[in-house]
């Protein structure tokens, strides 16, 4: 299993309980990957530099997680379908 970092950032609109709700839908989606979830950052609601969506601000959480190379690709695809997300951002952490 490889190590990455999942930088996620949640729809305003969710509110913080429900943004909160949904960093624990996706850190179920990637147990359910046979993931693991190693660290978890909550930064909570943070302004944009930029309007994204057509909005100015989100609330974020960063995530260090163990995964399959293989369960990547549906991790991305899973987080594409998800309306929640405005932006999300994978990065491969060294080992």
């Amino acid at each position: 299993m490889k190590k990455y970092e999942l930088m996620l950032i949640a729809n305003i609109d969710l509110g913080e309980q429900g943004a909160k709700d949904f960093f624990v839908s996706v850190k179920d989606m990637i147990q359910k990957m046979e993931g693991a979830i190693v660290r978890e950052d909550y930064w909570g609601k943070r302004k944009f530099a930029y309007e994204i969506k057509g909005k100015s601000e989100g609330f974020y959480s960063v995530l260090e997680v163990t995964l399959e190379s293989a369960s990547l690709a549906d991790l991305k695809t899973k987080l594409n379908r998800t309306s929640g997300v405005v932006r999300y951002l994978i990065t491969a952490l060294a080992k």
